[in-house]
């Protein structure tokens, strides 16, 4: 797939100082900007926590991403779907600018899948953070699909739920946007060039 040149330019805060660390921030950044790029959406990652005052370029959006607070996990459903793991709040039919992040819930999920034969629990510490910021990134990337395209849910990235495999697989071509998705958001360029491939 060829890289859309860039007609989004979305900062993103990361408000982030609860139970997320430093391995888990990085593969959540890289994760979510990797899935955005192809379709022309650059995003910039602003942490709140930063002491200096770097210039940054302008955006067309500003975002804040917060994890909620840890929570006591609630049974698991039986069925297929999971608890949410991110949203957005919309207000009269337009999404907010905060992203919420359920992290215990999100983190139990991942810990708890395998990745080949592998239980991801088992994996030294270091690889157990990058697979959870990994899917930490997913979400992210779902729900700025939300903001971006003001729409509900879809296929692809935008499925109403991803499973365990979503979560923790080595590539991310399952969450790709679907063709009415990429045609949305090829009508909200304001260069009217359309991200389909």
């Amino acid at each position: 797939m060829d890289v859309a040149h860039t007609v989004f330019h979305i900062g993103v805060i990361l408000t982030l100082s609860g139970p997320i660390n430093e391995g888990q921030l990085k593969a959540l950044r890289s994760e979510a900007a990797e899935i955005w790029q192809p379709y022309g959406v650059e995003v910039t990652w602003l942490d709140d926590r930063a002491t200096d005052c770097s210039w940054v370029a302008p955006v067309d959006s500003l975002l804040r991403v917060v994890a909620d607070p840890p929570e006591p996990l609630e049974p698991m459903s039986s069925g297929p779907l999971h608890p949410p793991l991110g949203s957005v709040r919309f207000l009269n039919g337009r999404p907010g600018d905060t992203i919420h992040l359920r992290y215990t819930p999100l983190a139990h999920l991942v810990l708890n899948a395998t990745v080949g034969s592998w239980p991801v629990r088992a994996l030294p510490p270091q690889l157990q953070d990058h697979i959870v910021g990994q899917a930490l990134g997913r979400v992210v990337a779902h729900e700025l699909g939300h903001v971006l395209l003001g729409s509900a849910h879809d296929h692809g990235l935008m499925r109403e739920s991803f499973t365990p495999l979503d979560l923790v697989g080595g590539t991310h071509d399952q969450l790709r946007l679907s063709k009415s998705a990429q045609r949305r958001l090829g009508e909200l360029r304001p260069d009217g060039v359309s991200p389909l491939r």
